[in-house]
């Protein structure tokens, strides 16, 4: 009788855990098409359940998308620092790889684990060439590898002429309707930080606000 109830019980175990692997394989699959719906392609079988989890429960929130995004993002910026010496490593090689299709020559050793998560998400995502370079180029404005104090390196890393920058960043000045700002009275920083804004993709009244919190208005 004993013996009986052992077997009983391993069976249940093992049918249960099998109800459990195939319920994570389901999640991880809905995961996996939503996020690339959003336009990342992440592969889903280097994050932990909890984390798995957590993007499961976002997605299927009554967010909107930009707020999804958002979160998205967040939660897989935290599995990169979470990552092997050599896994964080092959991300940054990889992204390094990928700027360098876009003509850009930066070193990705002064970027931090959140953006160069973010500029895996932008340069892996399925948007068109011209809004992936944005928002690469959002990404790297704000970025580590930019030093302020040598607006030549802002250039450089964003493979851009000056009068190119400028007329992006006035661009983005009309688009919020701060029309009246003359962005030759920017700093380089300033400047900077506007395209940065400008160029999320969780551009929104928030943003729109820090602009013009820049440009004193």
């Amino acid at each position: 009788m004993k013996r009986l109830l052992t077997t009983t019980a391993l069976v249940l175990a093992t049918a249960t855990a099998g109800v459990a692997t195939a319920q994570d394989s389901q999640i991880r699959n809905t995961v996996s098409n939503e996020i690339a719906t959003l336009g990342m392609d992440i592969d889903v079988s280097t994050l932990s359940q909890e984390q798995v989890a957590e993007l499961y429960t976002i997605i299927t929130s009554t967010d909107d998308s930009g707020d999804v995004a958002q979160r998205v993002r967040a939660v897989i910026a935290d599995n990169s620092t979470g990552m092997s010496m050599d896994d964080a490593d092959q991300l940054r090689q990889t992204v390094a790889n990928e700027l360098a299709t876009y003509g850009m020559d930066v070193d990705v050793a002064l970027l931090t684990d959140e953006e160069v998560s973010e500029l895996y998400a932008a340069t892996t995502s399925t948007d068109d060439e011209g809004t992936a370079m944005q928002r690469v180029r959002g990404i790297l404005a704000g970025s580590g590898a930019v030093d302020m104090n040598d607006p030549e390196t802002l250039l450089v890393v964003l493979n851009m002429e000056q009068s190119q920058f400028d007329a992006a960043v006035e661009n983005a000045l009309v688009s919020t309707g701060y029309t009246s700002v003359d962005v030759s009275n920017l700093s380089t920083s300033q400047k900077a930080e506007i395209y940065t804004l400008a160029t999320s993709s969780e551009m929104g009244t928030d943003e729109v606000n820090r602009i013009g919190a820049i440009v004193g208005m």
